[in-house]
């Protein structure tokens, strides 16, 4: 649905962009822009296969290497709002050749972790004129609450999940990773360029029962790489025999709530929001 506004006497569409990643998130985006009267245009890169959801709505594909192109599609689309979301693999960035938009982003960086390369994104979208929103504007339905969210917690799997979390919040603040998986103590794996449903994979193959935690940095921009984890990730955890999924509470999009919950109960696994305040 759109809302048309009286602008300096002319009607003007609101229309914000997405510049879409795999996985649900972009489509509980366009959901919740739709909701607030707003026209959402999703921005893909070329070869990703579409949801269901997102058939009908307005697409527009980039290659992955052609930042130019797209933000002249953006001004062109006259978009004023963007949100960047979902998953996107790093490893694309190393057989892709970059223009000189993406050079100049890259010459900003100190190095190619995602923080550093993102926030250059944010300045080259905004030295636009494009505002980048905060993800959690639309999605704070979703952010993982404080405490039991599905099953109950013993003592002892409290204390791994507290030992966990002591290694992923450094972790995530050096920009390295998001999730650790730990066993009595003990590290058992660490996120690399895999992700996180590869970590627990690997986890599982290494020790059974052992606990995951997924955090934030201390200073999580909420405008781009958002921990998240939803339906593909617990079934990566019943598959290894995770006992736990530790969630920074307040701090990690969980989407598919009432579904995890429904298949973490169903297999014995716990799910926990975990918060030192």
């Amino acid at each position: 649905m759109l809302v048309e506004m009286l602008w300096k006497g002319e009607v003007k569409i609101v229309k914000a962009g997405i510049i879409a990643g795999e996985g649900k998130l972009p489509v509980l985006i366009g959901t919740e822009m739709e909701k607030a009267e707003i026209q959402p245009v999703f921005f893909y890169t070329t070869g990703t296969k579409l949801p269901k959801e997102i058939e009908g709505q307005r697409v527009f594909y980039f290659e992955l290497g052609d930042l130019n192109k797209l933000t002249d599609k953006m001004l062109e689309e006259e978009i004023e709002e963007l949100v960047l979301v979902g998953k996107f693999t790093k490893l694309g960035f190393f057989t892709t050749q970059l223009d000189s938009a993406w050079q100049k982003i890259l010459a900003k960086s100190p190095n190619f972790q995602n923080e550093p390369v993102l926030k250059a994104l944010i300045e080259h979208f905004q030295e636009k004129g494009i505002e980048v929103l905060s993800q959690a504007k639309y999605l704070k339905n979703h952010i993982a609450r404080k405490g039991p969210i599905a099953g109950e917690i013993t003592s002892e799997l409290f204390t791994e999940v507290e030992f966990g979390y002591e290694i992923a919040k450094v972790l995530a603040d050096l920009d390295i990773s998001q999730t650790v998986v730990v066993k009595k103590r003990a590290v058992i794996a660490l996120e690399g360029i895999d992700g996180t449903n590869a970590t627990i994979l690997r986890a599982g193959e290494l020790a059974k029962d052992a606990v995951a935690l997924k955090v934030s940095s201390s200073n999580q921009d909420w405008r781009l790489d958002v921990p998240t984890i939803g339906l593909d990730t617990i079934k990566a955890a019943i598959k290894s025999n995770i006992s736990v999924i530790g969630l920074e509470a307040q701090k990690v999009f969980l989407i598919d709530k009432e579904e995890c919950i429904k298949l973490a109960n169903e297999n014995g696994l716990i799910i926990y929001g975990y918060s030192k305040e």
